[in-house]
């Protein structure tokens, strides 16, 4: 732990707040949760000997602290989605004003949660690669997603019906575990 001067351990729930870890006050600053964020990176491997990281996966150092963070579900949560302007594709929220813009091929559906997820492509939630998308968020796409069950194999599968600039394409959510 040498190389640290200070640990600190936050928490990331199911909505996308950061708290210091036994806290339920969730840090609201919109650019400290920015920082915070842009600095997420997986556990190292090999971890520093002498510091507890309880059941840490994640970190985002700063300076001489360390701040592990312990997620219900991932570290980065989608919080909302911002409407496109001129022409752009929609943007998936996260942390204090992060965001990347949203394409439907790339959200999965958990197999054993039911959860929303989606796969991130730019820096910096790509280290973290499915995201989960709150509640809310999802309740809110859903009404694009329609579900489609086929009896004789037993399945169910999951479409997106995008309209994206007045083109409609119709997107097979994949599931994952």
């Amino acid at each position: 732990m040498a190389q640290y001067k200070r640990v600190y351990h936050y928490a990331v729930d199911l909505k996308g707040r950061l708290s210091l870890l036994g806290q339920r006050v969730p840090l609201r600053d919109p650019a400290l949760l920015d920082f915070f964020f842009r600095r997420l990176a997986p556990r190292p491997v090999p971890d520093n000997p002498g510091l507890d990281w309880g059941n840490a996966v994640w970190q985002s150092p700063c300076g001489r602290e360390l701040n592990l963070v312990h997620p219900e579900d991932t570290p980065i949560v989608f919080t909302n989605l911002h409407e496109p302007v001129n022409n752009s594709r929609p943007r998936l929220c996260y942390a204090g004003s992060l965001s990347e813009p949203f394409d439907p091929a790339f959200l999965r559906i958990s197999s054993r949660s039911g959860r929303l997820y989606y796969l991130a492509q730019e820096s910096p939630a790509k280290v973290v690669g499915a995201c989960l998308i709150t509640s809310t968020l999802a309740m809110e796409l859903s009404k694009s997603i329609k579900t489609i069950e086929d009896k004789a194999r037993g399945d169910v599968k999951f479409e997106y019906v995008d309209d994206h600039q007045g083109v409609q394409r119709t997107i097979t959510i994949e599931q994952i575990d």
